[in-house]
């Protein structure tokens, strides 16, 4: 009988986490969203508990507890693919579905005698199996991770090409810039998403398809600090090791960065193509994301790295706090493209081919920026800068 009124609470739980997110949808109420994570703090330590107790007692009916555990599962790795469909609606889609699946529940294991508790349609099996011990505990050990993996990789990879305009692209085969070229008046602007680790090949020709007989100038990406207003400091060393790794290289120590510094050292106006520092400098940038990034730069350069996550536990820290975050973060992309764009467009003056390997991120604005004053895309070229 205990297990029946346990069965009961938990689907009556999905049922209200349902309810209150459609009202939280229809009507944003503060004390209506701490409710809501109350009940779904509640409702996860029950699916944990039902889920490992299905491997220890065949009691538990698994056409409940297992469909259920996994749908949230799901939605915790950011329900992908739904989100391609619903985009800013997703929320909502996602409650009518936990609705759904609670008055579904509901239904199935009503009690015809008694409204309270709900049928447990397993309560006849023998209290524990060593034969469903080892079966679903295995396939749980087996599946669960690969299930994990599929969700996050599908949500990092859609969550990647949003925010980059398609710029970043991750595929079966591993993961794609791409380059677009844009023209007005006889006059090209060349877009080249770029990360900060990729392959050497992807490096090696990044500027292979850049005219060689016109004039051309790069616009490379790369903020200075000429007040020394950040802390100085190896703070890559740590991300170096990771991509040695996995067999990957730094921009910072690509043939790609050498080649320009050589270039912005020892200018000739004898060469086509030219090369110009056209990134801001960090006096330009706002007080709050000042102290962001050096608040940032000092949790990376802790060690050991222990301290860097002591100092995220300081409540005063700018990294704690949303508001200088948000400021951080449209400085770093909005304040450095508008730089970015008027460069460009003094360039456009002296030069017949623009070229901008900048970071990913900020593709987007500029491309819709250049749009807007006349340029049109005459062609994309994908490139693959990791391989899988």
């Amino acid at each position: 009988m205990k297990l029946r009124w346990t069965l009961t609470v938990f689907v009556w739980l999905v049922l209200l986490g349902g309810l209150i997110g459609l009202i939280d949808e229809a009507w944003e109420n503060k004390w209506l969203s701490i409710a809501g994570l109350a009940v779904a703090g509640i409702f996860f330590l029950m699916m944990v508990i039902l889920y490992a107790g299905c491997a220890f007692t065949p009691r538990l009916p698994k056409r409940l507890v297992v469909p259920v555990s996994l749908f949230f599962a799901w939605v915790f790795c950011g329900a992908f693919p739904l989100l391609l469909w619903t985009k800013n609606h997703t929320n909502l889609v996602l409650s009518i579905l936990t609705c759904a699946m609670g008055l579904g529940f509901l239904y199935w294991l009503r009690d015809e005698k008694q409204f309270f508790p709900l049928r447990n349609p397993a309560e006849n099996r023998p209290p524990f199996e060593w034969k469903n011990l080892l079966i679903f505990g295995g396939a749980s050990l087996i599946l669960a991770p690969l299930f994990f993996a599929v969700c996050m990789t599908g949500t990092i990879a859609h969550a990647l090409t949003e925010n980059t305009g398609g710029f970043l692209q991750v595929r079966p085969a591993g993961i794609f810039t791409q380059e677009r070229t844009l023209e007005r008046n006889h006059q090209r602007v060349y877009l080249i998403g770029m990360m900060h680790a990729g392959s050497k090949d992807f490096y090696d020709s990044v500027l292979s398809d850049v005219p060689k007989g016109s004039k051309s100038l790069v616009l490379l990406e790369g903020v200075d600090d000429r007040r020394n207003l950040l802390p100085s400091g190896d703070f890559d060393a740590r991300f170096r090791k990771l991509n040695r790794l996995l067999g990957l290289t730094t921009q910072l120590q690509s043939s790609f960065t050498e080649h320009a510094e050589k270039k912005l050292k020892a200018p000739s106006d004898s060469e086509s193509v030219h090369y110009l520092q056209a990134d801001c400098d960090i006096s330009s940038l706002q007080p709050q994301t000042i102290a962001w990034l050096r608040e940032l730069m000092a949790v990376f350069s802790a060690h050991p790295w222990q301290k860097g996550l002591l100092r995220l536990e300081n409540p005063d820290s700018p990294l704690r706090s949303e508001k200088i975050t948000r400021i951080a973060i449209k400085d770093i992309l909005q304040g450095r493209n508008k730089h970015l764009l008027a460069l460009i467009e003094q360039s456009l003056n002296t030069y017949d081919n623009i070229v901008v390997p900048w970071g990913a991120q900020h593709m987007p604005w500029i491309e819709q920026k250049l749009k807007e004053q006349g340029f049109r895309e005459i062609h994309r070229a994908d490139h693959q800068i990791v391989r899988f």
